[in-house]
């Protein structure tokens, strides 16, 4: 059916939007922040804008109709769930000085509103110079694979990423990780786990190359990246003061200087199959003796037990001994790992892969 005014978006584009802002409508401040902006900039391109204070997000799609809309406002939580029950086509349709979707071939009614009066400042003061060039295949690692750290700490003060001298860090009560940072480049900054999801998801839908620029006035700072050539823009602020947060020990921590392989590593699938049985305990004792990894399995009742021998190959401590969660320990065998290395010290379980270090702290 064809309409006036009206506008189709992709699906897909849409819920890649949505999954950057919905997690921060958790967290209204105003009014406007339930809301997303759609504006159309031409006829083949229409424009998503998000804000809640300094953190914005703009997205640029594309419109298969080849026609436009006035500009309007919408239920960030609507739009979620028109989106979700269409099929391939999200369509907008401006009748009767309402918004409407169209559902079934028949049009529905959507609530919207204009915020004539709202002024809000949409501006991106990106600077003018190149920006520096993320590294993709890192960022993927940092800002999604790693967020399982999060799932495993109790403490609010824990759930943030640190960036420190070309390194990352996560640094909670239960595990440690350091790598790489995909931002190319030196400086320190405190990121709120908020920030990293969102991150995790721009890395994960931008298409092409991802470049960020680093803001500070006098009061603020700011990172802002620029994806798929300017089609996806967003702005997230930082913290510099990182000492309460991060100091020369945790590095410490992750100073391996002896390492073991497993012999026919499958401690991956062991771990897996002990986590598919209800009856069995999410806590194992883990212990090493003569050159052998011992992995303790117990009933959830302790009345039962069963001992899985590894042999170790490499450095291996005269004896050690851990309890680990199977869950944590789940989560980090299931990286992409290919040739990991093991080390037993006397702060946990320590894993090495590629420019990598974990610490999967003992428990107390």
């Amino acid at each position: 059916m064809e309409y006036n005014e009206y506008i189709s978006l992709s699906k897909k584009d849409i819920l890649n939007f949505i999954s950057m802002v919905y997690p921060f409508t958790k967290t209204i401040i105003t009014k406007i922040d339930f809301y997303v902006r759609v504006t159309c900039l031409n006829d083949k391109e229409v424009e998503f804008f998000y804000q809640q204070g300094n953190f914005k997000l703009r997205m640029i799609v594309e419109n298969h109709s080849g026609k436009t809309v006035p500009q309007f406002y919408i239920f960030v939580e609507s739009l979620r769930k028109i989106t979700s029950s269409a099929s391939e086509k999200v369509l907008f349709v401006k009748k009767d000085d309402s918004f409407h979707t169209e559902v079934l071939g028949q049009l529905i009614y959507v609530d919207t509103d204009n915020f004539k009066d709202l002024n809000s400042n949409d501006t991106f003061n990106i600077p003018n110079n190149d920006g520096i060039l993320t590294d993709k295949e890192v960022a993927s690692k940092v800002f999604n694979d790693f967020q399982f750290v999060f799932t495993f700490s109790g403490y609010a003060t824990d759930k943030c990423l640190v960036l420190h001298d070309g390194r990352c860090y996560y640094n909670t009560n239960s595990c440690v990780v350091s790598a790489p940072s995909p931002l190319n480049s030196k400086f320190d900054a405190l990121i709120p786990s908020q920030f990293v999801t969102l991150l995790g998801a721009l890395f994960k839908i931008s298409e092409k190359d991802v470049i960020f620029h680093k803001v500070r006035s006098d009061d603020s700072k700011f990172l802002i990246f620029v994806a798929d050539e300017g089609r996806i823009q967003l702005q997230i602020f930082y913290f510099d003061d990182i000492d309460d947060f991060f100091n020369d020990s945790v590095k410490g921590l992750l100073n391996f200087t002896q390492f073991s392989k497993i012999k026919d590593d499958t401690l991956y699938d062991l771990i897996k199959t002990i986590s598919n049985f209800s009856y069995l305990s999410n806590v194992l004792v883990l212990d090493v003796n003569t050159n052998n990894l011992n992995i303790n399995i117990f009933s959830n009742d302790l009345s039962k037990s069963s001992v899985y021998k590894y042999e170790l190959i490499g450095d291996c401590p005269g004896s050690w001994e851990m309890r680990a969660m199977v869950d944590m320990l789940k989560a980090i065998l299931a990286l992409d790992v290919k040739d990991i290395q093991y080390t037993f010290t006397e702060h946990g379980l320590g894993f090495q892969f590629d420019d990598i270090c974990i610490l999967l702290r003992k428990r107390i």
